[in-house]
């Protein structure tokens, strides 16, 4: 997991919750890394199995809460006690303090997320690729742009992805650092034509480097790909009405 693999983490702690059932720290474990990724459905189950078989301990305890949390059911409080329960207990439970970031990146607590990511990354060093990109993003959102580069560094030198090299790309963007971003998304965005983030930051650097044709052409290419996305369409207009 720390050598930037996550995939074949999830695989191994899969295997081995399966097999050793009662070990409820592994099961914990593949939990969280099935919630990191934002699959709170697969998550919840594997969550319910720590909260109904160890409901005392802190971990089962943690469970509980963000079960509540993803169900939206007082999500609120149960982030409050959750914090309480990963910030406050001693010694520090580095798998209970992640849950809480996870948590509060899930209710857009940004600044509640960093101080939990800076603490996990004082017991645990390097985390996955997947981690340091969810701390950046937290970062590059409270407009923490340096701090957030050398994770996004990391996590492409981790797990070296059109996903991590987009965040790269993006907080280069936010540092104004606009030919090197350029560079990224000339070389990675080709590669993933169906990942609609990458093109429209393709285009918002064209943008920012006064190219507004190929910018525009970018962005649309975006709004092909996931239509749905309102932040999308209203930057192919703004681009648009340059033009006019």
């Amino acid at each position: 997991w720390s050598a930037g693999n996550q995939p074949e983490a999830e695989r191994m702690l899969g295997e081995a919750s399966r097999k050793f059932g009662s070990e409820l720290r592994l099961v914990f474990f593949a939990a969280l890394l099935v919630r990191s990724r934002f699959d709170i459905e697969a998550a919840a189950s594997i969550l319910a199995v720590v909260a109904e078989h160890a409901p005392k301990t802190r971990q089962g305890l943690a469970a509980r809460y963000m079960l509540a949390i993803d169900r939206r059911l007082e999500p609120q409080k149960s982030f409050t006690v959750l914090g309480k329960l990963a910030m406050e207990s001693k010694p520090v439970d580095p798998l209970v303090v992640w849950l809480y970031a996870i948590a509060a990146r899930t209710l857009g607590q940004n600044k509640h997320g960093i101080v939990a990511y800076t603490l996990l990354l004082k017991h645990v060093k390097v985390g996955s690729a997947l981690l340091h990109q969810t701390f950046a993003n937290l970062l590059d959102r409270e407009k923490r742009h340096k701090e957030a580069l050398p994770h996004r560094q990391l996590a492409v030198k981790l797990e070296p992805a059109p996903w991590s090299h987009d965040g790269l790309g993006l907080t280069l963007y936010h540092l104004g650092r606009y030919e090197e971003a350029l560079k990224i998304f000339e070389k990675f965005a080709p590669k993933s034509p169906d990942y609609a983030l990458i093109w429209n930051h393709w285009g918002m650097v064209l943008y920012q480097l006064r190219r507004d044709k190929e910018a525009l052409e970018k962005m649309k290419r975006a709004v092909q790909i996931d239509p749905t996305d309102p932040d999308f369409r209203r930057d192919v207009e703004t681009v648009r009405s340059q033009l006019k």
